[in-house]
């Protein structure tokens, strides 16, 4: 994509994050702690990330040994590098440690675990947001050092791509509500909420491999077909989420003993 096209991607996430974020906390007295609460999202998702880099790319290497590859040879390891042995291993280690890192922070930030919906939210909002943060930064800095000229994509790839990352906006924040369960049923060692987070994150990550196998990349078509399966699983997720899960969690909510509220938020 080209300067113009980078900046209308960029710009329409983060403006119309803020107005999602603004809109949620207008009616709040003290505002400044949700600003906080984005910023810890953002870096939960940076930390979840990095911690993953390692493993990860030991995985790969081990998996890439298994199958005979020999590791200094560069085009040998390309020429692997699609197969689904290698990259199922991406999908699996986002979900787990994000999906962790998510539930890490749901119960230990006080203002989040103890004001459902807005705390787990406005969570999912500034994990987005440092994801789209380090997309975009990532992208212009490679495109900078490496002396990459910008080119003028077809319209169609860059709306492809801004609805991409709307869609995974909507699904992060839904991850939060999911992830919020666990905190409830912590006491009970059982945490369904975190399980389901990390399939259902497993399984959305996912569906790039079966699109990288079945269904090349290169093809227009296929690159839009992949994004309607992103918002399926997403639109699946937020039916699931509104109609079923949210009624779990306020019933559960309703039936706390004040002594496990006051557990809860502590």
């Amino acid at each position: 994509m080209d300067i113009l096209q980078f900046l209308v991607v960029v710009l329409s996430l983060i403006i119309t994050i803020i107005i999602l974020f603004l809109q949620i906390i207008k009616n709040e007295e003290k505002k400044s702690k949700y600003f906080w609460i984005v910023f810890i999202g953002a870096m939960g998702w940076l930390i979840a990330f990095l911690l993953r880099i390692i493993p990860l790319n030991l995985a790969k290497s081990l998996t890439l040994v298994s199958l005979g590859i020999d590791l200094s040879n560069t085009q040998a390891v390309q020429a692997a590098s699609h197969n689904v042995l290698v990259l199922m291993w991406g999908p699996i280690f986002a979900g787990l440690f994000e999906e962790f890192g998510r539930y890490f922070l749901i119960s230990k930030i006080r203002d989040v675990k103890s004001n459902y919906p807005k705390g787990p939210i406005i969570l999912g909002i500034g994990w987005t947001l440092g994801e789209i943060i380090y997309i975009y930064t990532a992208y212009l800095i490679s495109m900078n050092t490496l002396n990459i000229p910008w080119e003028t994509s077809a319209w169609s790839l860059v709306l492809a791509s801004l609805f991409e990352r709307f869609t995974v906006s909507v699904f992060h924040v839904l991850m939060s509500l999911i992830i919020f369960q666990s905190i409830l049923e912590i006491h009970l060692r059982k945490r369904y909420g975190l399980w389901i987070a990390i399939t259902l994150h497993i399984l959305f990550d996912g569906l790039i491999i079966v699109w990288i196998i079945f269904f090349p990349l290169e093809n227009l078509i296929n690159i839009w077909t992949l994004e309607m399966a992103f918002a399926l699983q997403t639109l699946i997720t937020l039916i699931f989420v509104s109609k079923y899960w949210d009624r779990k969690i306020r019933e559960k909510l309703g039936s706390l003993s004040n002594e496990e509220a006051i557990n809860l938020v502590t």
